[in-house]
């Protein structure tokens, strides 16, 4: 009788673990293929939403920090276009050129 009662309780004992282990092995699968969840490959603009946005990167001629084309200070055309990243370094640049 006594061995009846202690294999019920542990064949429930067993289900419980074997419940939480796929539970919990459920859980980790679901957030690892979420789309939700997954990040995006490049750098995102403000309002831009989730889309990735590819730039020209110019190298600064002051101080060859590099700086998305989109926002970098530009002198000259064609040819002898020289690139800053910043009204400081452009102003230093042009004083060097001068």
């Amino acid at each position: 009788m006594f061995r009846i009662i202690f294999g019920l309780i542990a064949a429930l004992l067993m289900l419980s673990v074997l419940k939480s282990v796929i539970t919990s092995v459920s859980s980790i699968l679901s957030a690892v293929f979420s789309p939700s969840n997954s990040k995006p490959s490049g750098p995102i603009m403000p309002g831009q939403g989730q889309t990735p946005i590819a730039q020209v990167l110019r190298r600064c001629s002051s101080c060859g920090t590099f700086t998305p084309e989109s926002t970098a200070r530009k002198v000259g055309k064609g040819v002898s276009e020289i690139y800053f990243c910043s009204q400081e370094c452009q102003t230093k640049g042009v004083a060097k050129a001068s």
